[in-house]
Parts: C-alpha cells; sequence; structure tokens
C-alpha cells in the first residue's frame, strides 16, 4: 500500500452488508494501522501512515507511455 501512495484502505468485516469481501482476514489490520472510520456492522477505514502525506507525485506521461505492461512471471 505504501508503493502505490494510497492513504486509506477500506476492509469489510463479516457483518457488512458490502457483498463483496476481498479480505480473507478482515482482522489483520486492527491494532496495527490507525482506525479513520468504524461503524461497528463490519465496515472499517484504516490509515495507511506514509512519511510524506502532503506530497504530491509528478509522474512523466512520456515515459509511462512508452512502459510495456507487466506480464508477471514467465
Amino acid at each position: 500500500m505504501r508503493c502505490r501512495g494510497v492513504n486509506a484502505v477500506y476492509v469489510s468485516g463479516r457483518g457488512s452488508q458490502e457483498p463483496y469481501k476481498d479480505s480473507l482476514n478482515p482482522e489483520k489490520f486492527a491494532g496495527v494501522l490507525p482506525v479513520l472510520y468504524d461503524d461497528h456492522k463490519g465496515n472499517v477505514i484504516y490509515q495507511v501512515p506514509r512519511r510524506w502525506p502532503a506530497r504530491a507525485r509528478v509522474v512523466d506521461t512520456s515515459r509511462l507511455g512508452s512502459l510495456h505492461p507487466y506480464i508477471g512471471e514467465r
């Protein structure tokens, strides 16, 4: 999450009405990351600490466009 520059992550727990449960262990962030929002119904948003949270990321789009898609291990 840090390498992607996210500031927060949403986790839908077992009691959540969200139909898509993308985490097999929704409690893995509890006590590790600070809680930004918790409705006590299985919906929790955790803060992802960043070294420089206020900094913007500037992307050179010409270099980005020249990259090939990542296919994975072959």
